[in-house]
């Protein structure tokens, strides 16, 4: 199948093509899989085992191998307006990365179905080669990743998870918590930083 991505429209052409003569072409007209989404971001196509994703004037989507479309980009959609410079297939990680124009690179696990952002990796373009990722600076520099190595060209680059609102039904929406235990894998010396909101307020109380 060959995949056509318009603005707002995808079509697919089947067939074989014709032989070295000419003949026994087999093409057909390109059929419309979708007239509600199409993609506006050429740099932002990538091919994964789950079929197509692609950046439309509606956020990002996947085109799965059934020719049916899923909208992934909800957790991600404040970011709608960035211009995609490059979308990668990570060679060894379940990962698409997305780097856009701001410098801020979207990452898409597509085994767990989960999104987060990366902040260092500020490039032009990216590539995967002989099971590394690369990524070209603006000054030309290229940066390779190296697996378990946890600095960023020398300097270390700080993490942070942020949860969903925690609610639990119970007595007329009241909740109290009396003690926290954080489970994780010890991989070097760190610092460990916890801030708690509540009441729905946008900044941390604790």
């Amino acid at each position: 199948h060959l995949i056509i991505f318009k603005e707002r429209a995808i079509f697919a052409l089947t067939g074989e093509g014709p032989n070295d003569l000419g003949q026994q072409d087999d093409y057909r007209t390109p059929y419309l899989i979708t007239a509600d989404a199409g993609c506006s971001d050429p740099n932002s196509l990538v091919n994964n085992p789950n079929g197509v994703m692609f950046k439309s004037s509606k956020g990002i989507y996947m085109l799965k191998r059934n020719f049916t479309l899923q909208y992934i980009g909800d957790s991600v959609e404040a970011y709608n307006d960035e211009t995609i410079n490059s979308a990668t297939l990570h060679p060894t990680l379940n990962q698409i990365r997305l780097i856009t124009n701001s410098g801020m690179a979207l990452v898409y696990d597509y085994y767990c179905n989960r999104w987060s952002t990366y902040t260092n990796m500020r490039g032009l373009d990216s590539i995967a080669f002989r099971d590394s990722y690369y990524f070209i600076k603006a000054n030309g520099l290229v940066m390779r990743e190296t697996i378990n190595s946890y600095l960023d060209n020398g300097q270390f680059i700080k993490m942070r998870i942020k949860s969903a609102w925690l609610q639990i039904g119970g007595v007329q929406g009241f909740e109290r918590f009396y003690k926290m235990l954080l489970l994780g894998t010890y991989h070097s010396a760190h610092r460990l930083k916890v801030s708690l909101a509540y009441n729905f307020n946008k900044y941390y109380q604790q």
